[in-house]
């Protein structure tokens, strides 16, 4: 096995980085990205094409809940707290790399300990293991097979969710509006996990696919929201961005919890499907936002009782063919998102065989 530091197999572009503070940003169609993902849509890009985004900054980097190294293609901005690199031609393939370092425990390389950080030279530091570019190109091919699945799923979806929003569109304007709270309830059952497996509606497992991840209650340190019947989960943080999870079917086997982070909304009637349609609308995001409140551009929030008196579409006066629409759509999109997360659990098992040479790519095939 070769081992080599990151630095040397691969291309940092950091200088092209700009932070724009929220209040600055406008508006637009391009990811602005962040340590941990996509933060806002702007109105213009600095990078272009493939590159790997590495977290800077923040607890992630130790807690892991979501991928400290992704990547992001097409046209997107990036700001000071990730990292942007590009495979060095001949070399390295830049999906192999984002692969190791999903795998690698940065914890080493860290400074600071109220904040931590990866600064440039411990990133570059990192070391790998580098096969030829041919193994790392086929290994990379394995994973991102089903990675290019889940994508497909997640277009699919999109492509279900707009539809939902056209015919809702179209439909609303002949249904009054009624406040928020005559369509749906919010249940007051706050719980402390206790030891054992909890199915976890977070606000990192709705980013991460919209599916709850199944943890030991020890290592939920809150209380949480006890999820007993169908629910739509509306995020109370940043509405201008919206998290609105269909939570139609709750798991079995072990307790479910949201975070306190959601409003919990249980249906009055209709299915839940019908309820975050109305709730994706832009009329009630932008309603949402106005109600938002928070000094902070990036931690705003919108209380429950203000959002429960927001005026809505009646969803329970729209005709029954098109609340049987809405319904499917939105459980032909949760198949998918189940599919989804089997094909990452293999994607995960996979891994590190892969990547430590254990398993090769011929005995996968």
């Amino acid at each position: 096995m070769t081992y080599v530091a990151l630095g040397d197999v691969s291309l940092n572009l950091d200088a092209k980085r700009v932070p724009v503070r929220a209040s600055f940003r406008r508006p637009g169609p391009y990811p602005y990205y962040g340590a941990s993902g996509i933060v806002d849509w702007v109105s213009d890009f600095l990078f272009e094409g493939r590159h790997l985004l590495v977290a800077e900054d923040g607890e992630n980097l130790r807690s892991r809940s979501t991928p400290i190294a992704f990547l992001a293609d097409g046209q997107f901005w990036v700001n000071n707290h990730a990292h942007v690199l590009t495979a060095r031609p001949g070399v390295s393939d830049i999906r192999y790399l984002c692969y190791q370092l999903q795998l690698i425990d940065v914890t080493g390389y860290l400074t600071g300990s109220a904040q931590p950080k990866l600064n440039r030279s411990a990133l570059d530091s990192i070391q790998i293991w580098l096969p030829d570019l041919a193994t790392q190109t086929a290994i990379a091919d394995v994973l991102g097979a089903l990675d290019d699945k889940i994508a497909v799923n997640e277009r699919a979806n999109s492509i279900a969710s707009a539809l939902s929003q056209s015919l809702l569109a179209r439909a609303s304007a002949s249904v009054p509006s009624v406040p928020l709270g005559q369509l749906a309830v919010v249940p007051r059952r706050t719980v402390t996990p206790v030891p054992g497996g909890v199915w976890h509606f977070s606000l990192p497992a709705f980013d991460d696919g919209e599916v709850p991840k199944l943890e030991d209650g020890t290592d939920i340190k809150s209380a949480k929201q006890r999820l007993d019947r169908p629910s739509v989960l509306l995020s109370k943080l940043n509405p201008r961005i919206p998290r609105v999870w269909d939570a139609a079917k709750i798991p079995e086997m072990h307790p479910a919890v949201a975070s306190t982070e959601f409003i919990v909304l249980e249906p009055r009637s209709g299915s839940t499907a019908e309820l975050a349609a109305v709730l994706r609308m832009p009329a009630t995001v932008d309603g949402l936002q106005s109600l938002a409140r928070g000094t902070s551009g990036s931690h705003q929030r919108v209380s429950p009782a203000d959002a429960m008196a927001l005026e809505v579409p009646d969803v329970t006066q729209l005709p029954a063919e098109l609340r049987r629409t809405l319904t499917d759509l939105a459980t032909a999109s949760a198949s998918r998102r189940t599919e989804s997360g089997r094909l990452a659990a293999t994607r995960d098992a996979l891994l590190p065989e892969l990547m430590s040479g254990r398993l090769t790519v011929g005995e996968v095939a």
